[in-house]
């Protein structure tokens, strides 16, 4: 039956532990200047990149790369004087053209590694511009073994100690347990920051002048003071000193692991660290005193067993009070949402964790009302639900350690904000100003959000709100509607997929209010991802490649694109790079700065080769192109320049 027992134990953790989310990284990016995909009239002096965790500077590297592929950054980068959030490079003065944001960092709060990478336009457009991005390491198992191990060995420290001094004084295993709880723990702790050290390219010489040793010193200080009880707790006389040492040398260090965690992040972090200190603390000597008092009630007169286990059921119905409260409140804290609760790697492992922890408390409620009176006479039942509770508490610590290599929800939700296209406008008598949201602002399914205010005193406006939309591309569609619904505050809401082509569609705005009611015209422009790549030369035209369906590619460039008169050139190539044969019913649409789309003559000067005459001002300018293929397929693409700038 033990066999057996231990057998079910092992494979439940192995296969937790094995069975990992794929979102580790934790110090992600919350923002950076400039933001990714911007257009800059002029170079910027320097990057800064803002991050979700602390990131340790000695550890992290940014690189600028210019499209050939050299590295532009002026030194490393540096944290920001007040910031311990943010890092940032100087790039000094960058010429035209597209520059990608290559980032690796390690976080200072828990040694993980993330890697990242971005791109922005001095001069032009980024659109469509996708980067190759580093990818982050997944932790090795060597991280997430280290990590559970570390926690059954502070759980054992913790639970012998308590149930010696809390449950009874005749449990004779739980000196043994502790030395083994001890050894345990170290080995997890040794296996974690060696994990950690590899993850980060750190040789050993430089380990402690990091945060990752830093870290270390933290967790292993008090651990090293543990051993004196370990070593006390040998000696009958000074048994019950050695356990109060071994139970204060745990809870302490259980203190620095858990400052060494999400809960050190944010605002608030001391009251987080109490609250996790004091569910993982709940947790040790719960789980941890369980097994101290199985193993040890079995030498035990069935008096003393009984009352060795009804007292230790009663103090675990506290610990377990202690324990879900704080770990609820936790939960709260880096969740926050029902969506990130079921949608985020972190949300997941939480609800694995948390019914796991269910069925733990209802296996002690089985033993508390129905085993621990029979405990004295009749013990069996006692030790099979307890054997399955230690089975359980097993994988909760499989868990426990996955949880602290995910990133939190919160920091997932804040590091990746969703991509939207955001117009404004107002009517010609100027009574309203609108602001119209279209996420995720692509051909399909949108979420719309119009904002309505007063043009003079920016007071949210009520009426009743509908959009209707036109497309402005050259297929014929008819007009369609959508109502919005008040959401309070001159907010109107609505979900449709009205926005179903690619291209640029006007989206006219009408507020009905009686004798005020007013129609507002506003140009929305979809995004779509494309992959995009540059050649700018100085002294010429820069030069967009889109890549289109079946390896054909479509090539523009805007001569010579300063201000006056311009031709914008569109080439179509196939998939071996040889002109684009059959193309017909081509489309060209400017979108200027300011001002309505409007369709552009053009003239063919080869196969597949047009070029339209254009009058460019200031500013940024869109170009979307349409092409029909000998077999009836309709090839869309866009390109962004700024002119003059």
């Amino acid at each position: 039956m033990r066999r057996r027992v231990s057998l079910v134990a092992a494979l439940v953790s192995l296969g937790v532990l094995f069975t990992i989310p794929s979102a580790y990284a934790h110090a992600l990016l919350r923002s950076s200047d400039p933001t990714d995909g911007a257009q800059l009239a002029k170079s910027p002096s320097a990057v800064v990149l803002s991050f979700t965790e602390d990131p340790d500077s000695t550890l992290s590297i940014v690189h600028v790369i210019d499209q050939n592929g050299n590295n532009v950054e002026k030194g490393k980068a540096r944290a920001v004087p007040g910031h311990a959030d943010e890092l940032t490079v100087d790039v000094g003065g960058l010429p035209n053209g597209v520059y990608t944001v290559s980032w690796r960092t390690v976080s200072r709060v828990d040694g993980h590694v993330t890697a990242g990478a971005f791109a922005f336009g001095v001069g032009v457009s980024p659109a469509g511009f996708h980067p190759k991005v580093p990818k982050t390491p997944s932790p090795s198992v060597l991280t997430v073994v280290s990590r559970w191990l570390f926690y059954v060995g502070l759980f054992l420290l913790l639970g012998a100690a308590f149930a010696w001094l809390f449950v009874s004084s005749d449990l004779a295993r739980a000196p043994p347990l502790a030395h083994v709880g001890w050894v345990v723990a170290w080995v997890g702790l040794l296996g974690l920051v060696e994990a950690q050290r590899r993850d980060a390219g750190v040789a050993f010489g430089h380990l402690f002048s990091t945060s990752i040793g830093h870290a270390f010193i933290v967790r292993a200080v008090p651990l090293l003071i543990t051993v004196v009880g370990v070593i006390l707790v040998r000696r009958p006389a000074m048994r019950r000193a050695g356990f109060v040492v071994i139970l204060v040398g745990a809870a302490a260090t259980i203190l620095g692991h858990v400052a060494e965690g999400h809960a050190a992040t944010g605002s608030w972090r001391v009251g987080k660290i109490l609250l996790q200190w004091a569910h993982v603390t709940a947790a040790g000597a719960w789980i941890g005193g369980l097994a101290a008092v199985l193993i040890g009630v079995r030498s035990l007169s069935p008096e003393a067993r009984h009352r060795a286990v009804r007292r230790f059921s009663t103090l675990a119905l506290w610990l377990i009070i202690v324990l879900s409260g704080a770990g609820v409140w936790r939960a709260f804290e880096e969740i926050n949402t029902w969506h990130g609760l079921f949608s985020t790697s972190y949300g997941q492992v939480v609800i694995a964790k948390a019914a796991l922890l269910l069925l733990l408390i209802g296996l002690g409620a089985m033993n508390r009302y129905r085993n621990v009176p029979r405990s004295g006479e009749a013990p069996r039942g006692l030790f099979r639900t307890g054997s399955a509770e230690l089975i359980l508490a097993t994988a909760v610590l499989a868990l426990t350690g996955i949880l602290s290599s995910v990133a939190p929800a919160r920091a997932v939700q804040t590091a990746a904000p969703v991509s939207n296209v955001v117009v404004t406008g107002s009517d010609f008598g100027t009574t309203v100003k609108l602001r119209l949201t279209a996420t995720p602002g692509g051909p399909g399914s949108n979420k719309f959000e119009l904002k309505v205010t007063d043009f003079n005193t920016g007071a949210p406006v009520q009426a009743q709100v509908s959009l209707r939309f036109s497309y402005l591309g050259p297929v014929q569609l008819g007009q369609s509607t959508l109502q919005l619904q008040s959401a309070g505050n001159g907010i109107y809401r609505a979900t449709g997929s009205n926005l179903s082509l690619g291209g640029v569609w006007t989206v006219t705005a009408v507020i009905q209010r009686g004798a005020a009611s007013v129609e507002v015209p506003l140009t929305v422009p979809t995004k779509v991802t494309q992959q995009v790549t540059l050649n700018a030369v100085a002294g010429q035209p820069t030069v967009y490649i889109v890549a289109l369906s079946q390896g054909r590619s479509v090539q523009f460039y805007i001569d010579p694109g300063s201000p006056g008169q311009n031709n914008v050139h569109a080439t179509y190539f196939d998939a071996k790079g040889l002109g684009l044969t059959g193309l017909s019913d081509y489309f060209v649409l400017e979108t200027p700065p300011q001002g309505q789309p409007q369709g552009l003559t053009f003239s063919q000067l080869a196969e597949g080769h047009i070029v339209s005459d254009a009058t460019l001002s200031t500013g940024t300018y869109r170009f979307d192109v349409w092409a029909h293929t000998k077999t009836g397929e309709l090839l869309w693409s866009y390109f962004e320049q700024t002119i003059g700038k």
